[in-house]
């Protein structure tokens, strides 16, 4: 605060005028500070590569590229589970001995009971330079569509969350008819 009159030091000030300069020096230095906020979107995105497997055990397994590092892992993807969570992060604390360890790791890696199988994956990116994930996983039965969010725990920090969309292979009848004669399109 900068008092260049006598007569404010020797009477006191008005008031008025030091206060508008004040918030009018606040206000600019609040507007200097946001003017920038744009130029953060503009930074270069560094891309990543990642290779995505679906085994027939029901596994999804996420790894980087070139140096092929396991980073993600789902058990039984086709099962539709409302969050795809990493199986990784999951490590049983008791492993002793080396018996019981193989038998998890055999169990872990056998194709579950009723369990279907993922028979196609895409992933892309949706959205401003593609910075929505969407995972799409097709089964003999249905199409699950998931979106990926951040996680805070993991390898990858990352989850995937089923989106609600309409079902198309529920009323779908898979058995071909046997004589094309009878059959009616109509009837399902």
């Amino acid at each position: 605060m900068k008092v260049e009159d006598e007569e404010d030091l020797l009477y006191g000030e008005s008031g008025s005028a030091l206060k508008l300069n004040s918030m009018a020096e606040i206000a600019k230095r609040s507007k200097d500070a946001k003017s920038d906020w744009w130029r953060r979107m503009l930074q270069p995105i560094k891309p990543t590569y990642w290779l995505i497997v679906s085994r027939e055990s029901g596994n999804l397994e996420i790894y980087s590229m070139p140096d092929l590092k396991l980073l993600y892992l789902v058990n039984n993807v086709g099962v539709g589970n409302q969050v795809l969570t990493d199986s990784m992060e999951f490590v049983p604390l008791n492993v002793n001995n080396q018996e019981n360890s193989k038998l998890g790791i055999v169990t872990n890696c056998m194709p579950q009971a009723n369990c279907p199988l993922a028979i196609e994956i895409a992933v892309f990116g949706l959205g401003y330079h593609g910075r929505r994930p969407i995972l799409l996983i097709r089964t003999k039965n249905e199409l699950s569509i998931y979106q990926a969010f951040r996680y805070v725990k993991g390898n990858l920090k990352l989850r995937f969350k089923k989106l609600n969309v309409l079902n198309m292979f529920d009323n779908y009848n898979r058995s071909e008819p046997e004589d094309l004669d009878i059959y009616d399109p109509y009837q399902m």
